[in-house]
């Protein structure tokens, strides 16, 4: 038995959405970007009654809980992280244990309600995290 820590598993949520639907696409690798695993979903299209009863929240519901969600439970390794390029897929956190962030392509563009920036040398754009979901830094 080792006593080496865990190998280190990145998942990469995209969500695109099409005439036919929303279709998710998720990619689960290792610490050297090597494919573990890759999963897509079918179309995902909204009925009636669910845009009734969610509204606004539609595209959230559809993309974070349906999609995201879905995709990354359905993995066979749980991931250290996700990062995804869809903001509204931000809210998967709400829905799994491992921290979720948002890579975008252009670091002026100011970032939508409810997140926090920050930049990484690595990163063209911006990185976002849901501000409820940012650690605390008074705590220890």
């Amino acid at each position: 038995m080792s006593d080496s820590p865990p190998a280190l598993t990145l998942g990469f949520l995209t969500i695109v959405h099409e005439p036919s639907g929303y279709l998710g696409g998720y990619l689960l690798t290792n610490g050297w970007g090597r494919p573990l695993e890759f999963r897509l979903t079918s179309a995902v299209q909204p009925n009636r009654v669910q845009a009734v009863l969610y509204g606004d929240t539609l595209a959230e519901f559809v993309q974070a809980e349906l999609i995201g969600k879905t995709l990354i439970e359905k993995s066979s390794t749980p991931p250290a992280m996700v990062v995804t390029n869809v903001p509204i897929a931000l809210a998967s956190r709400n829905f799994v244990p491992m921290p979720v962030i948002a890579a975008t392509s252009d670091a002026n563009q100011p970032p939508p309600f409810g997140c926090l920036t920050f930049d990484h040398a690595r990163c063209r754009g911006s990185l976002l995290l849901l501000e409820k979901n940012a650690p605390d830094p008074h705590s220890h």
